[in-house]
């Protein structure tokens, strides 16, 4: 599988903690432009120009990577990124043979040297058919760590598994991730079940037309082995077969159901964004262990359920076996070893009552907290991870409520990340708004957007475990927004219309003296 191949091998040498620079390639094909431009304006032949331009089409990219780590590594160690991007463009003006200078005489040969090691590295090469370092950052398996790229758990996961569970792993990995059919890097699970659903072997991929499939990802499904990806017929329709191995797979990234890797995967993922927006906030990690323990408890659960459902019937049979047994003459021979069967069997359910149990005790006890700093923790990890103007204006002290302070605030988290999904452009507005409320006996909170808002039809159901009006939703953040505060805090989580435009997010939530009453 020479797809998943090249990837381990990417992430392999990412491992090996290389400097890491990430060049801005606009900025320097702009530059790349503005020199051919300057070749031209003194004469040089057009034939020439052209040659140089077709030259540096792909090799650009590759190319200002690998020398901006040389640079990093050498005599720029230590410099800001922008002085490293003019030492980049310095190099590709002397490499079409303009004269351009880097401070002195020294250095300009120190840079023509690195300049020809960052050639070699990628001249003599084939384009790239696909772009393993870009999608290894969509799919957070790398992350940057000062001056270098490291693997994160996820991408540690990724390099060890054998090849087809890390094919599984890569599809779950994308899809917890996925940002609707239209995103080029990760499979949607909206995706996945119009495959499966497509009986003709036809797909569109023309998004002009709507397409349920980005073309990237049918081209990676068929390097993955899991479609024989055919040819385009016309009317933006192309041929694809899906492959016996490949099949059970799209079937569970379509099902959206928690499985052992999917739970692992949101909770790596809930891990990393934690430990980012810690940097930003030191006391934003404590959402980390929340998400850790209820991705334990999720589990724990899942795994007793399907021990279960195993041996349910194998205790049923093991009874009708018995029974036969015994009809035939040979009971005496069963009684020898029907205790130790028994005895097993029943130790496994112990076992299994036992683990749930131990699963609900890392619950934290419900005590009553502050509302305002936990609303604040939310909004700096949010505001981090995406471009929405968020606010929160204070209007005097709030009552405490009784709760779990961590589960409320990875509430309040995905109701704000909710938001800001569904507000985009310049203009995006998220509003976070906190007051006593009902004689201060409630503490009302509103969180509003200027997002396209939520249907009447729908401002009920997307509280519902699976709902998502987002195409490659869990429809998980809402659901536990409303667990959290209806189930646990004994309140009232609704949607409505916003002034803003968009939806606005209503929590009533009884103050401390209510509930101690």
């Amino acid at each position: 599988m020479a797809f998943l191949d090249q990837l381990k091998d990417y992430l392999e040498g990412i491992g090996q903690a290389r400097p890491a620079f990430v060049p801005d390639v606009a900025a320097h094909r702009r530059h790349l432009l503005s020199a051919l431009e300057e070749l031209e304006r003194r004469g040089k032949p057009e034939i020439d120009v052209r040659w140089h331009q077709s030259y540096w089409a792909w090799r650009l990219e590759p190319f200002a990577s690998e020398l901006g780590r040389l640079l990093l590594e050498g005599f720029a160690k230590g410099l800001p990124v922008d002085e490293i991007s003019a030492l980049i463009n310095v190099s590709l003006s002397r490499a079409l043979g303009l004269y351009v200078t880097a401070g002195s005489a020294v250095k300009d040969r120190e840079l023509d040297r690195l300049r020809k090691l960052a050639a070699q590295a990628v001249t003599g090469t084939k384009e790239p058919e696909f772009d393993f370092a870009r999608y290894a950052r969509e799919i957070r398996a790398v992350a940057r760590a000062g001056e270098h790229w490291t693997l994160t758990p996820i991408g540690k996961l990724l390099v060890d598994l054998p090849a087809r569970d890390a094919v599984r792993w890569l599809l779950t990995v994308e899809a917890v991730q996925s940002r609707g059919p239209k995103d080029e890097w990760r499979l949607s699970r909206s995706s996945a079940a119009e495959l499966l659903r497509s009986s003709d072997g036809t797909i569109c991929e023309d998004q002009h037309l709507g397409a349920p499939v980005a073309s990237a990802t049918l081209r990676r499904l068929s390097s993955l082995e899991i479609l024989a990806y055919d040819r385009y017929i016309g009317g933006g329709l192309t041929e694809f077969e899906i492959r016996p191995e490949g099949r059970p797979l799209l079937e569970e990234v379509a099902s959206g159901a928690d499985t052992p890797l999917s739970v692992l995967a949101e909770a790596l993922l809930q891990d990393e964004t934690s430990a980012v927006l810690g940097k930003v906030r030191p006391v934003v990690t404590r959402i980390q262990s929340d998400g850790a323990a209820a991705a334990t408890t999720r589990h724990a659960r899942m795994v007793v359920h399907e021990v279960r459902n195993a041996l349910v019937p194998v205790r049923g049979a093991l009874d009708d076996l018995y029974r036969d047994v015994e009809r035939s003459g040979a009971g005496a021979a069963l009684a020898s070893h029907q205790d130790a069967i028994d005895g097993g069997i029943d130790r496994i359910f112990r076992f299994l009552r036992d683990m749930l149990n131990v699963a609900a005790l890392g619950a934290e006890p419900a005590e009553p907290f502050d509302v305002a700093p936990a609303i604040e923790e939310a909004l700096a990890a949010v505001a981090e991870e995406f471009g929405a103007r968020m606010s929160f204006p204070k209007n005097g002290p709030l009552p405490p409520v009784v709760g779990h302070r961590r589960r409320f605030t990875l509430a309040i988290v995905n109701m704000l990340r909710n938001a800001a999904q569904a507000s985009s452009g310049a203009s995006a507005e998220v509003r976070v708004t906190a007051e006593a409320a009902a004689g201060g006996d409630e503490l009302l909170i509103l969180v509003d957007d200027s997002g396209p808002g939520v249907p009447s039809e729908h401002r009920e159901a997307i509280f519902r475990r699976g709902f998502s009006m987002r195409p490659g939703g869990t429809g998980e953040g809402l659901a536990l927004v409303r667990e959290v505060v209806e189930q646990e805090m004994h309140g009232q989580a609704r949607c409505e219309e916003s002034p803003l435009g968009g939806a606005r997010f209503r929590l009533r939530i009884p103050v401390r003296q209510r509930v101690d009453q």
